[in-house]
């Protein structure tokens, strides 16, 4: 999970700019970044009960053993 979480920290704050700079478009990019983190986080947990291990989604960093 630490893994979606870092990507989403980036996609947000990329997002942030966006929102800063248009406006206009606030209501749409706050709903775009809603859907991100849901389908991000949705996906991941999905994966991880599953037992699926796909670039690193569901196994344990050696900071987690013990």
């Amino acid at each position: 999970m630490l893994r979606v979480a870092s990507q989403v920290s980036r996609n947000l704050f990329q997002m942030s700019l966006d929102y800063l700079v248009e406006p206009c478009r606030r209501e749409a990019i706050r709903t775009e970044a809603e859907e991100q983190v849901l389908f991000l986080f949705t996906g991941a947990s999905v994966l991880q009960a599953l037992g699926g291990r796909v670039r690193g989604v569901g196994s344990k960093s050696p900071s987690q053993d013990g």
